[in-house]
């Protein structure tokens, strides 16, 4: 689908780069604020029946669960979400920042 994943909820800096083509790599200033703002936002793309109360997720793949509404395509679905990840990366100082964009990695992998 090109419409891609919902925009409530997107960090300020992503929501910017998808409005923009060819939009260059924002500057994460604060990536502690990033980070909280990110997993907020990804955790409500997760599907229902997925359990989403701590951090990290629970990689428990449950029944009937549809993922498909999160797997979208093109510069506003996934790719949005991983590259957003690769700014967080960069921007993180902290051990505990760089443990968890480690961990916002391997869930989207997950995924």
């Amino acid at each position: 689908s090109a419409k891609g994943l919902p925009s409530t909820g997107r960090p300020a800096e992503l929501a910017n780069w998808c409005k923009r083509k060819n939009a260059a790599e924002p500057t994460i200033t604060d990536a502690s604020a990033f980070g909280t703002q990110w997993r907020k936002y990804y955790t409500s793309l997760q599907p229902v029946g997925r359990d989403t109360d701590v951090w990290p997720l629970s990689k428990i793949k449950a029944d009937g669960v549809d993922w498909s509404p999160l797997l979208q395509g093109g510069r506003k679905g996934i790719y949005s979400l991983l590259i957003s990840l690769s700014w967080w990366q960069k921007a993180a100082t902290t051990r505990k920042e760089r443990l968890l964009v480690e961990e916002s990695v391997k869930d989207a992998h997950w995924v």
